[in-house]
């Protein structure tokens, strides 16, 4: 009943406060998020934190993405420069696709969108908030160039202790 609670009386923060979960309660998030359907055992989905130090980083990734764009106002240029910003942290999931003769793309991509779905609802427990994600889609290319893609590999038998990228490979 517990779990259905946190279902039916899960909100959206517009931004929320320190502290995040600690590595614990993050663990757990990420075993919970990863039992999501994943059709023969694929493991498609990565979770990437941005926090600390990585939002500025993100910060400057998003202002350079709407530089790129044609006609954009600085108003809408804030916007993407304070957006990391409004929580303490941020996962990035990223979605795999791997070559399979009885799973296809969008199977796996529905996992990955599962998981997500599951760790919002872990992280909507009494001691947590979520700010609704937002599709990074556009920003994908920009956020592989930054970021080495080794980092958005699966490691280990069944799940990946992300940490923060800048600090994991001693990157400013």
């Amino acid at each position: 009943m517990e779990a259905l609670n946190n279902i039916l009386n899960r909100v959206s923060a517009r931004e929320l406060s320190s502290p995040y979960p600690n590595t614990d309660e993050m663990e757990l998030i990420y075993k919970a998020a990863l039992r999501a359907p994943d059709h023969a055992w694929l493991r498609p989905s990565t979770f990437i934190e941005v926090k600390d130090e990585a939002l500025d980083k993100l910060s400057k990734i998003f202002v350079k993405y709407g530089e790129s764009l044609p006609d954009i106002s600085d108003e809408v240029l804030k916007k993407y420069q304070n957006a990391p910003y409004r929580a303490p942290m941020i996962i990035i999931l990223v979605n795999t696709v791997k070559e399979h003769p009885k799973v296809p793309a969008i199977e796996q991509k529905l996992s990955t969108a599962t998981a997500a779905q599951v760790a919002q609802v872990a992280l909507a427990a009494p001691a947590a908030q979520v700010v609704p994600a937002v599709p990074a889609a556009p920003l994908l290319p920009a956020l592989q160039s930054k970021w080495d893609s080794r980092a958005m590999e699966r490691q280990g038998t069944d799940w990946q202790r992300p940490g923060v990228l800048e600090h994991r490979h001693g990157r400013a």
